[in-house]
C-alpha cells in the first residue's frame, strides 16, 4: 500500500507509465454494475447527491470544501455550460465528475496556472473537476473508467470540446498523462490553494489526439487491459444515457429560481460570495429573464438578446472557396465563429460575408452577414439576412430547452 506507492512515485515518469499500462485491468460490467446508468444530472435530487458526494470525498482527501454546508460546489456550477455527469444505481448517485466550459467566468485552473496560450489556440476548452466515487464502488475501476469515458465522450461529441485541462495531485497527474495521454502544462508542481498540504499539477488533453494515443499505447487483445477498445468499443455504451436534442446545444438547462435559491443561498452561501462583475456575467449570459440578479445589477447594461452556446458546423464563402468553420454561439442577430489555420486574418471588420450554418442534420441556415469584431481565430458577425423561420425555430427550441424545462423538472421534483 503506502510503501509501494512511495516507491512508485520515486520512479522516472516513463517507467511509471510502462508500469501503469502493463498492470491496468478494468473489470467489465456484470451483475449490479450492469444496472448502473451514466447520465447528465438533471433533477435537484441528482445534483444535490452529486454535490454531497464530492464534499464527502474532498473531506477525506484533505481538499478545501465549502464551510457550513453538506454539499460542495462553486460559482462555475451556476452556468448551464457546466455539466455534471453522474453514475446512478437504483436512484443513488455513486459517482460524479463535472466539466466546466471556458465561457464567462473562466476556469478553476485559472487560480493555479496561466492558460492564455491554450485559450488562444483552441476553439473550445473545458476543465474536468469535482471527481468523486463512493467508497463502496471503487474496486476494479468499475465506475471510474465508464464515468470518465462518458464525460470525455460527451465533451467531444456533444459539446465540441477540443482540449480538456485538469488539476490533480501528483499521482493523479501521472495517471492522467500516462493512461489518457494528457500533457503536462508546467514543469513545476506548485501548491494549489484548494488542496491543503498537497502538491498539485496541471495537464491538458487534446481530444483530437486521443484515438492515436490509445491506439499506440494499448495493444493488448484483452479488452480489460486495452483502453483503446474500452473507449472506442465501449462495453458500457448501452448504459450511457446521452440526452437527445433536436439542435446541437452545448449546454444543459439553467437553474430554475427555486433551484438557484436552494443551492446557492440556502444550502450554501455561494451567491453571497459573487462580486459585481461575476453577477453581471451571469445575468448577461443566462439569468436576464429569470429575476435572479435583477436587483443587484439593474444599473448595468445587459446583453440585448439571448445567446446560446452551440456545437455547430458551417461554411463561409471567400474568393469562390468554402471555408469550414465552427460556430461557438448563436443569437437572433448574429453568432461567434471559430476559423482554423489563421484564416481569420483574411477578414476585416465591416466585411460582408455569406455562408451557411448546419442547424442540425435536417436544417441548413443560409445567411449574409457583416463582420463586427475579430480576435485571433474568432470572428463575430451580425446577420444582414438569414432564413428567419429556420432561425426562429432554433431560438424557440433553445429557449424552451434552457428555460421552460426548469418548470417541467421543478414540477417533477415536487
Amino acid at each position: 500500500g503506502v510503501i509501494m506507492n512511495s516507491l512508485f512515485m520515486l520512479l522516472p515518469e516513463k517507467i511509471q507509465g510502462m508500469v501503469l499500462r502493463k498492470f491496468i485491468k478494468v473489470d467489465l460490467p456484470k451483475n449490479k454494475y450492469k444496472k448502473v446508468i451514466y447520465k447528465v444530472a438533471e433533477t435537484l435530487d441528482e445534483k444535490e447527491q452529486a454535490y454531497r458526494l464530492v464534499r464527502n470525498s474532498y473531506l477525506k482527501t484533505n481538499i478545501e470544501v465549502l464551510n457550513n454546508s453538506d454539499i460542495n460546489l462553486n460559482k462555475y456550477f451556476l452556468l448551464p455550460s457546466t455539466t455534471t455527469f453522474i453514475a446512478v444505481y437504483e436512484g443513488e448517485v455513486i459517482g460524479t465528475v463535472s466539466q466546466v466550459l471556458d465561457v464567462g467566468l473562466g476556469l478553476p485552473i485559472d487560480d493555479f496556472t496561466d492558460i492564455k496560450d491554450i485559450r488562444d489556440s483552441n476553439a473550445r476548452v473545458c476543465e474536468l473537476t469535482s471527481l468523486a466515487i463512493h467508497e463502496r464502488w471503487r474496486g476494479g475501476h468499475r465506475i471510474f473508467f465508464p464515468l470518465v469515458f462518458f464525460a470525455v465522450y460527451y465533451c467531444y461529441k456533444n459539446i465540441g470540446v477540443d482540449s480538456i485541462v485538469s488539476v490533480t495531485d501528483l499521482k493523479g497527474g501521472i495517471i492522467m498523462r500516462q493512461l489518457f495521454g494528457f500533457e503536462k502544462l508546467s514543469t513545476d508542481a506548485t501548491y494549489f490553494h484548494k488542496a491543503k498540504s498537497k502538491k498539485s499539477t496541471a495537464q491538458i488533453l487534446n481530444l483530437h489526439k486521443l484515438k492515436n494515443y490509445f491506439k499506440t499505447h494499448f495493444k493488448s487483445p484483452n479488452i480489460t487491459r486495452n483502453l483503446y477498445q474500452l473507449y472506442f468499443k465501449s462495453p458500457w455504451f448501452d448504459q450511457w444515457d446521452v440526452p437527445e436534442k433536436l439542435y446541437p446545444l452545448a449546454c444543459e438547462r439553467i437553474f430554475s429560481v427555486k433551484e438557484f435559491n436552494y443551492f446557492f443561498k440556502e444550502k450554501s452561501n455561494m451567491y453571497y460570495l459573487l462580486n459585481q462583475i461575476e453577477k453581471r456575467v451571469l445575468e448577461n449570459q443566462i439569468y436576464r429573464e429569470r429575476e435572479v440578479f435583477r436587483v443587484q445589477t439593474e444599473e448595468i447594461n445587459t446583453r440585448q438578446y439571448d445567446r446560446f452556446i452551440v456545437n455547430m458546423r458551417g461554411g463561409l464563402k471567400r474568393d469562390g472557396d468554402d471555408i469550414e468553420v465552427k460556430v461557438l454561439d448563436l443569437a437572433q442577430y448574429g453568432m461567434q465563429i471559430y476559423l482554423r489555420d489563421n484564416e481569420a486574418q483574411f477578414f476585416q471588420i465591416d466585411d460582408d460575408i455569406k455562408g451557411y450554418l448546419k442547424l442540425n442534420d435536417k436544417s441548413t441556415l443560409n445567411f449574409f452577414a457583416k463582420v463586427q469584431w475579430i480576435h485571433l481565430n474568432r470572428i463575430g458577425v451580425r446577420f444582414v439576412y438569414s432564413d428567419k423561420e429556420k432561425l426562429d425555430d432554433f431560438l424557440r427550441y433553445a429557449n424552451d430547452y434552457s428555460y421552460e424545462r426548469c418548470k417541467l423538472l421543478d414540477k417533477k421534483a415536487s
